[in-house]
């Protein structure tokens, strides 16, 4: 469990982290701009898609820039994160995922939820 950082350019660092998403945010500061969620199906892990996850996510984003990606487009993924402030859209997929959320976090929303 932990996280690995890389520098990729002067002003660019991705994250990693590995084990449990929530634990490893809540250690964590300082803003995001994006977020790549991967964290298979609720099903198959449900501690990855919880409300207190998506929280801190919104906590550490920037509104109206910080954006979200993830292949995961359970109902239960898409409402946790509009609840949190992201406005959400399921798009077509890549390879063999059919479809995948894409979005951004945006609190104050003026547009309505799909």
């Amino acid at each position: 469990m932990g996280t690995t950082e890389l520098a990729v350019a002067d002003d660019v660092t991705i994250v990693l982290g590995r084990g449990d998403a929530t634990e490893i945010l809540a250690r964590q500061d300082g803003r995001v701009d994006a977020w790549y969620l991967d964290g298979f199906a609720p099903e198959k892990n449900p501690r990855m898609w919880t409300s207190e996850l998506f929280e801190l996510m919104a906590r550490r984003s920037r509104a109206g820039q910080t954006t979200l990606a993830t292949y995961s487009v359970a109902g239960l993924v898409k409402q946790g994160l509009r609840q949190a402030g992201f406005y959400v859209v399921r798009r077509p997929g890549h390879g063999r995922k059919r479809h995948r959320l894409v979005g951004v976090y945006q609190p104050d929303n003026p547009w309505p939820k799909p």
